[in-house]
């Protein structure tokens, strides 16, 4: 899983830099979906607009919404989904300053349960829970490459590659950088000031690749 979150980071890293090119170059409201139309197709613009927005950010977040609070309860997942998809609504329904500020708090909520749960697995692996005994590196000394659907090499290359299908899920969002060129004083300066910050990286290099050393490769997640 380290050599996958490694992998995938080093290639979202090269497409958030030209991605933060070229929204310097076109700063506009909508980032990549108006630079495919403006510098490839219109159609291609249209298509990925949809795909991104309708197809993929919203039905995603509805549905790991949902199989999260199957962790606490057997109701029915339509309900969840029902929810919070009305609260997604209603949300974006108000104005700008109430949804910016809605991104704020749960921003600061979603870091801070990073945290926690950091700390948590943490605490575990060094045997800080009861009956729970210390793990360390154990794991990465006795099997550090399982094998998946196969024996051998290609069985650890095909768990490899498992792990970046996973992985690439855990890099999503970090584009929208790019999508405040429209609504950003001297948008050319800021975002690439923005994209340069070293908070980024290490939220890229320490964050991600931190979590592959709590995670056993038989973990169920």
């Amino acid at each position: 899983m380290l050599v996958a979150y490694i992998f995938v980071g080093f290639i979202v890293g090269l497409n958030q830099i030209a991605n933060v090119e070229v929204s310097t170059l076109m700063p506009v409201t909508g980032s990549y979906v108006r630079h495919s139309e403006q510098f490839i197709d219109e159609a291609l613009g249209f298509a990925l607009g949809w795909i991104n927005i309708y197809a993929a950010i919203v039905p995603s977040e509805l549905a790991a919404t949902a199989v999260v609070m199957t962790y606490w309860t057997d109701i029915n997942s339509a309900l969840w989904i029902s929810i919070f998809g009305i609260i997604i609504i209603a949300t974006n329904s108000y104005s700008v300053r109430f949804y910016g500020e809605v991104e704020f708090y749960l921003g600061i909520l979603k870091v801070l349960l990073i945290v926690g749960l950091f700390l948590a697995c943490l605490i575990i692996d060094l045997g800080g829970a009861k009956g729970q005994e210390r793990l360390g590196f154990r794991y990465w000394k006795e099997t550090p490459w399982n094998e998946y659907y196969s024996t051998g090499s290609l069985g650890r290359f095909l768990a490899f590659w498992k792990c970046v299908s996973g992985v690439v899920y855990s890099y999503g969002g970090i584009q929208t950088i790019s999508l405040y060129g429209g609504e950003t004083q001297n948008p050319r300066r800021s975002i690439f000031t923005a994209a340069k910050r070293i908070r980024m990286y290490i939220h890229l290099l320490l964050h991600y690749q931190n979590e592959s050393f709590l995670i056993h490769h038989t973990d169920q997640i």
